[in-house]
């Protein structure tokens, strides 16, 4: 999931929360241009990307994003016997 951090109604971290209450275990990357900003609510640490990125950059973070969260999906082998 992209979001941006700052929005009218509903800002990223807020989102993050109802989405991880829903029990969607999805990567989640914030952008925002304000750097300061801390959007990893309840201590789970999010990916971010400060704007203003090029196509080339957001292609790679959300490309970081899906292999870490399918990396850390991945269960454990099992040693042979």
């Amino acid at each position: 999931m992209l979001s941006d951090i700052v929005m009218p109604r509903l800002d990223g971290p807020t989102l993050a929360i109802q989405v991880r209450q829903r029990g969607l275990q999805v990567p989640i990357l914030f952008m925002s241009g304000y750097p300061a900003v801390d959007p990893s609510p309840e201590g789970e640490q999010f990916a971010f990307i400060a704007k203003p990125f090029t196509p080339a950059s957001l292609a790679e973070a959300v490309h970081e994003e899906i292999e870490r969260a399918r990396r850390a999906q991945v269960p454990a082998r099992q040693p042979s016997r």
